[in-house]
């Protein structure tokens, strides 16, 4: 697994405006050939688990955002996430990204999704 990511933002009077970008690829085979001798038909049956259920990490994730301190100890943060999942070679289920509990549709493509979100936080 490669991942990584850079973030910056400036603080402008009340207002923090940020921008981050990350990424994550998995860098395992999505594929096995199987194996012989006495112990194959287990060995081959525990890779093809561990190749299903982890290769389907390869995702970014581009963030832009802004944090207004509206009050003394609270802030309103407003956020935009775009979040893109990619097959490798096309295929099967390795377009998942880190998402769970997806369609075999989703598992199977390249994926798009954004997200907004929004948060007051506050100290007391």
């Amino acid at each position: 697994m490669t991942a990584g990511y850079v973030s910056g933002g400036a603080r402008l009077g009340k207002f923090t405006p940020y921008v981050t970008y990350s990424a994550s690829v998995n860098n395992s085979p999505t594929t096995f050939s199987g194996s012989t001798g006495s112990n194959a038909a287990l060995n081959n049956y525990f890779m093809t688990l561990i190749l299903s259920q982890f290769n389907y990490m390869d995702q970014d994730t581009k963030t832009l955002g802004v944090r207004y301190d509206f009050y003394k100890n609270l802030d309103l943060k407003v956020q935009w996430d775009r979040i893109d999942t990619s097959t490798k070679n096309g295929q099967a289920w390795t377009g998942i990204g880190l998402f769970n509990n997806t369609t075999k549709t989703f598992a199977n493509t390249n994926n798009a999704i954004d997200l907004f979100s929004a948060s007051v936080d506050f100290i007391f």
